[in-house]
Protein backbone atom coordinates (compact mmCIF):
# COMPACT_ATOMS: atom_id res chain seq x y z
CA UNK A 1 0.00 0.00 0.00
CA UNK A 2 2.87 2.34 0.84
CA UNK A 3 4.37 1.87 -2.62
CA UNK A 4 1.06 2.89 -4.23
CA UNK A 5 0.44 6.12 -2.28
CA UNK A 6 4.02 7.42 -1.97
CA UNK A 7 5.73 9.87 -4.37
CA UNK A 8 2.81 12.26 -4.51
CA UNK A 9 3.04 15.82 -5.83
CA UNK A 10 4.26 18.23 -3.14
CA UNK A 11 3.06 21.81 -2.66
CA UNK A 12 4.58 24.67 -0.71
CA UNK A 13 3.21 25.59 2.69
CA UNK A 14 2.01 28.96 1.37
CA UNK A 15 0.08 27.28 -1.43
CA UNK A 16 -1.97 25.36 1.13
CA UNK A 17 -4.05 28.39 2.10
CA UNK A 18 -5.85 28.38 -1.25
CA UNK A 19 -5.89 24.60 -1.55
CA UNK A 20 -7.48 24.09 1.88
CA UNK A 21 -10.08 26.70 0.97
CA UNK A 22 -11.18 24.26 -1.74
CA UNK A 23 -10.70 20.87 -0.05
CA UNK A 24 -12.52 22.01 3.10
CA UNK A 25 -15.08 24.28 1.46
CA UNK A 26 -18.47 24.66 3.09
CA UNK A 27 -20.73 23.27 0.36
CA UNK A 28 -23.60 25.47 1.59
CA UNK A 29 -21.44 28.59 1.56
CA UNK A 30 -18.59 28.23 -0.99
CA UNK A 31 -16.65 31.25 0.30
CA UNK A 32 -16.31 29.57 3.69
CA UNK A 33 -14.27 26.69 5.12
CA UNK A 34 -15.29 24.20 7.81
CA UNK A 35 -12.94 24.22 10.81
CA UNK A 36 -11.93 20.78 12.07
CA UNK A 37 -12.21 21.12 15.87
CA UNK A 38 -15.02 23.65 16.16
CA UNK A 39 -17.13 22.68 13.13
CA UNK A 40 -17.54 26.40 12.50
CA UNK A 41 -18.16 27.67 8.98
CA UNK A 42 -15.89 30.66 8.52
CA UNK A 43 -14.96 32.93 5.64
CA UNK A 44 -11.85 31.59 3.93
CA UNK A 45 -10.55 35.16 3.91
CA UNK A 46 -10.51 35.25 7.72
CA UNK A 47 -7.27 33.35 8.06
CA UNK A 48 -4.25 33.83 10.26
CA UNK A 49 -2.39 36.84 8.83
CA UNK A 50 0.23 37.14 11.57
CA UNK A 51 0.35 39.37 14.62
CA UNK A 52 0.67 42.71 12.80
CA UNK A 53 -2.57 42.45 10.81
CA UNK A 54 -5.52 44.74 11.65
CA UNK A 55 -8.03 41.98 12.40
CA UNK A 56 -10.78 44.06 13.97
CA UNK A 57 -10.81 46.37 10.96
CA UNK A 58 -11.68 43.32 8.86
CA UNK A 59 -14.38 41.98 11.16
CA UNK A 60 -12.62 39.19 13.05
CA UNK A 61 -9.90 38.52 15.64
CA UNK A 62 -6.52 36.81 15.64
CA UNK A 63 -7.64 34.12 18.08
CA UNK A 64 -10.66 33.25 15.91
CA UNK A 65 -8.82 33.30 12.60
CA UNK A 66 -8.16 29.93 10.98
CA UNK A 67 -4.80 28.35 10.34
CA UNK A 68 -3.33 25.11 9.01
CA UNK A 69 -3.55 22.29 11.53
CA UNK A 70 -1.22 19.31 11.28
CA UNK A 71 -3.31 16.40 12.56
CA UNK A 72 -0.09 14.40 12.94
CA UNK A 73 1.84 16.97 14.99
CA UNK A 74 4.74 18.25 12.89
CA UNK A 75 7.11 18.20 15.86
CA UNK A 76 6.70 14.42 15.86
CA UNK A 77 9.01 13.79 12.96
CA UNK A 78 8.98 16.63 10.40
CA UNK A 79 9.56 20.13 11.73
CA UNK A 80 11.22 21.34 8.52
CA UNK A 81 8.74 22.80 5.98
CA UNK A 82 10.82 21.10 3.28
CA UNK A 83 9.87 17.68 4.70
CA UNK A 84 7.20 16.05 2.55
CA UNK A 85 4.73 15.28 5.36
CA UNK A 86 4.81 18.93 6.47
CA UNK A 87 2.54 19.85 3.55
CA UNK A 88 0.70 16.56 2.98
CA UNK A 89 -2.93 17.55 2.42
CA UNK A 90 -4.26 14.26 3.69
CA UNK A 91 -3.57 15.34 7.28
CA UNK A 92 -3.84 19.14 7.07
CA UNK A 93 -7.13 20.80 7.95
CA UNK A 94 -8.32 24.36 8.64
CA UNK A 95 -8.70 24.96 12.37
CA UNK A 96 -9.61 27.77 14.73
CA UNK A 97 -6.28 29.32 15.70
CA UNK A 98 -6.78 29.30 19.46
CA UNK A 99 -8.28 25.80 19.57
CA UNK A 100 -5.40 24.58 17.41
CA UNK A 101 -3.01 26.14 19.90
CA UNK A 102 -4.77 24.37 22.78
CA UNK A 103 -4.48 21.01 21.04
CA UNK A 104 -0.75 21.73 20.64
CA UNK A 105 1.12 18.44 20.01
CA UNK A 106 -1.22 16.24 22.05
CA UNK A 107 -1.97 12.73 20.88
CA UNK A 108 -5.56 11.61 20.49
CA UNK A 109 -7.45 9.80 23.22
CA UNK A 110 -10.68 10.01 25.21
CA UNK A 111 -10.26 12.85 27.70
CA UNK A 112 -12.07 14.03 30.86
CA UNK A 113 -12.09 17.82 30.73
CA UNK A 114 -14.22 19.84 28.33
CA UNK A 115 -12.19 22.56 26.63
CA UNK A 116 -13.46 26.15 26.79
CA UNK A 117 -11.90 28.48 24.22
CA UNK A 118 -11.14 32.22 24.31
CA UNK A 119 -10.07 32.31 27.93
CA UNK A 120 -12.82 30.01 29.12
CA UNK A 121 -15.63 31.99 27.50
CA UNK A 122 -16.56 29.72 24.58
CA UNK A 123 -17.71 26.13 25.10
CA UNK A 124 -16.41 23.59 22.57
CA UNK A 125 -17.01 19.91 21.86
CA UNK A 126 -13.34 19.14 22.46
CA UNK A 127 -11.92 17.57 25.62
CA UNK A 128 -8.45 17.53 27.11
CA UNK A 129 -6.66 16.54 30.31
CA UNK A 130 -4.72 18.26 33.07
CA UNK A 131 -2.64 15.18 33.79
CA UNK A 132 -2.03 13.51 30.40
CA UNK A 133 -0.91 14.95 27.06
CA UNK A 134 -4.03 14.07 25.06
CA UNK A 135 -6.87 15.61 23.06
CA UNK A 136 -10.38 14.44 22.21
CA UNK A 137 -12.06 16.09 19.19
CA UNK A 138 -15.83 16.29 18.56
CA UNK A 139 -17.58 12.99 17.86
CA UNK A 140 -18.41 13.94 14.27
CA UNK A 141 -14.72 14.15 13.23
CA UNK A 142 -13.17 11.39 15.35
CA UNK A 143 -13.20 8.90 12.49
CA UNK A 144 -11.80 11.51 10.09
CA UNK A 145 -8.87 12.12 12.43
CA UNK A 146 -8.25 8.42 12.96
CA UNK A 147 -8.12 7.76 9.22
CA UNK A 148 -5.71 10.68 8.70
CA UNK A 149 -3.38 9.23 11.32
CA UNK A 150 -3.63 5.75 9.75
CA UNK A 151 -2.77 7.28 6.37
CA UNK A 152 0.33 8.99 7.76
CA UNK A 153 1.65 5.77 9.28
CA UNK A 154 1.39 3.92 5.96
CA UNK A 155 2.42 6.78 3.66
CA UNK A 156 5.60 7.51 5.66
CA UNK A 157 6.97 4.03 6.13
CA UNK A 158 10.60 2.99 5.88
CA UNK A 159 14.04 4.54 6.03
CA UNK A 160 13.19 7.95 4.57
CA UNK A 161 10.51 8.85 7.12
CA UNK A 162 9.20 6.16 9.45
CA UNK A 163 6.12 7.39 11.32
CA UNK A 164 4.50 4.97 13.74
CA UNK A 165 1.22 4.85 15.65
CA UNK A 166 1.69 3.63 19.22
CA UNK A 167 -0.84 2.35 21.75
CA UNK A 168 0.16 4.77 24.49
CA UNK A 169 0.36 8.52 24.97
CA UNK A 170 3.76 9.99 24.06
CA UNK A 171 5.10 12.44 26.60
CA UNK A 172 4.82 16.17 26.11
CA UNK A 173 7.83 17.56 24.27
CA UNK A 174 8.85 14.30 22.61
CA UNK A 175 10.40 14.60 19.15
CA UNK A 176 9.92 10.92 18.36
CA UNK A 177 8.12 10.03 15.13
CA UNK A 178 5.15 8.58 16.96
CA UNK A 179 1.50 9.43 17.66
CA UNK A 180 -1.12 7.78 19.81
CA UNK A 181 -3.33 6.23 20.86
CA UNK A 182 -3.87 3.30 18.52
CA UNK A 183 -6.66 1.47 20.37
CA UNK A 184 -8.67 4.68 20.73
CA UNK A 185 -8.16 5.64 17.08
CA UNK A 186 -9.42 2.22 15.99
CA UNK A 187 -12.50 2.69 18.18
CA UNK A 188 -13.15 6.15 16.71
CA UNK A 189 -12.73 4.77 13.19
CA UNK A 190 -15.50 2.25 13.85
CA UNK A 191 -17.89 4.62 15.63
CA UNK A 192 -17.57 7.48 13.10
CA UNK A 193 -17.59 5.82 9.65
CA UNK A 194 -16.54 7.42 6.39
CA UNK A 195 -19.00 10.00 5.07
CA UNK A 196 -19.44 11.91 1.82
CA UNK A 197 -17.43 14.87 3.14
CA UNK A 198 -14.33 12.68 3.47
CA UNK A 199 -14.94 10.99 0.11
CA UNK A 200 -15.24 14.33 -1.66
CA UNK A 201 -12.10 15.68 0.00
CA UNK A 202 -10.14 12.52 -0.82
CA UNK A 203 -11.19 12.75 -4.47
CA UNK A 204 -10.22 16.43 -4.80
CA UNK A 205 -6.76 15.79 -3.35
CA UNK A 206 -6.30 12.86 -5.71
CA UNK A 207 -7.61 14.49 -8.90
CA UNK A 208 -6.41 18.09 -8.56
CA UNK A 209 -3.43 18.11 -6.25
CA UNK A 210 -1.35 15.27 -4.86
CA UNK A 211 -2.35 12.39 -7.11
CA UNK A 212 -2.64 9.96 -4.20
CA UNK A 213 -5.48 8.84 -1.93
CA UNK A 214 -6.14 7.99 1.68
CA UNK A 215 -6.79 4.24 1.30
CA UNK A 216 -8.67 4.05 4.60
CA UNK A 217 -11.38 6.30 3.23
CA UNK A 218 -11.77 4.07 0.17
CA UNK A 219 -11.41 0.83 2.15
CA UNK A 220 -12.20 1.30 5.86
CA UNK A 221 -12.00 -2.46 6.36
CA UNK A 222 -8.23 -2.34 5.82
CA UNK A 223 -7.67 -0.78 9.25
CA UNK A 224 -8.39 -4.00 11.11
CA UNK A 225 -6.37 -6.00 8.57
CA UNK A 226 -3.28 -3.92 9.30
CA UNK A 227 -3.76 -3.12 12.99
CA UNK A 228 -5.41 -6.29 14.25
CA UNK A 229 -5.55 -7.06 17.95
Amino acid sequence: MHSIIRNHKVFSYDELWDILAETDKDMHNPDHVILIYSGRSQSAAQRDMGTNYSYLAHGFTLSDSWNREHIWAKSHGFENPADTPYTDLHHLRPADRSINSARNTRSFDNSPNQYFDNGGMVQTKCYTSDTEWKWEPPDEVKGDIARMIFYMDVRYEGQEMDLEIVDYLPERGTKEKIMGKLSTLKEWHEKDPVDNWERRRNQIIYEKYQGNRNPFIDHPEWVVKIWSN
